[in-house]
């Protein structure tokens, strides 16, 4: 395909843009990375090392992803996920739909990625939906 990278210049690409959100307080998206203390572990420092351990699971069109948004780039916290995926795995959810077109679209998005999930998955979700629930309670009974 004309104007396709190749594998390696891709994930080189990847590479260098977790390098940059991470420790370019330039970037404008370092507030969210370096700035939260988000890093690249020391063994991914090297390029080579981190295509040997994430090349073969890659697959084109998918995107780095870390399993907990709170830990580092690490290989084992990091997957390939769908964009569609990586908008359900966010820090906190700040998308509020604006038409009954996007409502519609969020809700279908939301249950085909249940369905994908193992019931492991399905409980760790539902443990971290818990836990921020009570948050918000004991903020608002502290708020009375």
């Amino acid at each position: 395909m004309k104007g396709t990278n190749t594998p390696r210049k891709t994930l080189r690409i990847c590479w260098g843009n977790i390098r940059q959100r991470c420790y370019n307080p330039n970037s404008p998206v370092f507030k969210y990375y370096g700035g939260r203390g988000i890093s690249l572990c020391k063994r991914w420092h090297s390029f080579e090392v981190f295509l040997s351990d994430m090349m073969p699971t890659w697959v084109r069109g998918l995107e780095i992803e870390r399993v907990n948004n709170d830990l580092g780039y690490e290989p084992s916290n990091c997957r390939w996920a769908t964009r569609q995926d990586q908008l359900l795995n966010r820090r906190k959810w700040t998308c509020k739909p604006r038409t009954a077109e996007h409502t519609a679209s969020l809700s279908s998005a939301l249950t085909a990625r249940w369905a994908r999930m193992t019931p492991d998955e399905r409980k760790a979700l539902t443990d971290k939906q818990q836990i921020a629930r009570n948050k918000t309670m004991a903020k608002k009974k502290a708020n009375q």
